[in-house]
């Protein structure tokens, strides 16, 4: 058997053939993107086959909420970053849509800029 397709998936590596090119650390990988610290503040909702993480964060830019939907079965992550200055407005829209608040695809009804 020879070695086979070195660009297949599965294919074995030879450490002297093998270079890595990702970067050494993600948060390094966009040198213009803000170095995140670690949470302030957090707190974990499961529901269903999800965990959610809600945290207070904080970096160059200023302090955001981040909330992390975790899927338990399939390990796929999705974030949504939301400023701090926002944050309450986005949480009175939710309860407003729970509370039977404006129709589906309604224009909305207030901005918030930082």
């Amino acid at each position: 058997m020879g070695k086979g397709n070195p660009h297949r998936h599965g294919a074995r590596h030879h450490s002297d053939n093998h270079v890595d090119y990702r970067p050494a650390n993600r948060f390094n990988a966009e040198p213009n993107r803000p170095q995140e610290q670690p949470p302030l503040k957090e707190q974990n909702v499961t529901i269903e086959d999800k965990t959610f993480k809600v945290q207070l964060r904080t970096n160059e830019r200023g302090p955001f909420v981040k909330l992390i939907e975790t899927h338990i079965n399939h390990n796929r992550r999705n974030h949504l970053i939301v400023p701090k200055c926002g944050a309450a407005s986005l949480a009175q829209a939710i309860l407003a849509v729970l509370n039977d608040g404006p129709a589906a695809g309604a224009e909305p009804t207030e901005t918030v800029t930082a």
